[in-house]
C-alpha cells in the first residue's frame, strides 16, 4: 500500500515481488501489528505499525543497494480500507 516512492515503485511489483524484497531487508522478521481501530464496516479505518531490524539488503528501484546494519526500524501508518460482501 505504499504506492510509488522515488526509491521505491510499488505500481509496478507483484505482492510476490514486494514481499521478497522486504523480506531480504529484514532477515529476522517484518512483524506486523494492528494499533487501533478507528471506524467500522463498510470503511474501515486502522492505525497499524510495521518493525524489525534492518539486517538485511534493499535495492531501490534504479538498483542502487542499501546494507542494513541491524538498526530497528519501526512504521507506523493509517490504512482506509472499504469492505463488501466479497471479503466476508
Amino acid at each position: 500500500l505504499i504506492g510509488d516512492t522515488p526509491l521505491y515503485k510499488g505500481s509496478s511489483m507483484t505482492f510476490e515481488e514486494s514481499n521478497a524484497l522486504f523480506g531480504g531487508c529484514f532477515a529476522d522478521g517484518f512483524a506486523f501489528e494492528g494499533l487501533e481501530v478507528l471506524s467500522g464496516p463498510p470503511t474501515v479505518t486502522f492505525k497499524w505499525r510495521h518493525f524489525g531490524k534492518f539486517s538485511g539488503v534493499y535495492t531501490e528501484s534504479i538498483g542502487m543497494k542499501h546494507h542494513g546494519n541491524g538498526d530497528m526500524l519501526n512504521l507506523i501508518g493509517l490504512c482506509i480500507a472499504k469492505v463488501t460482501l466479497k471479503f466476508v
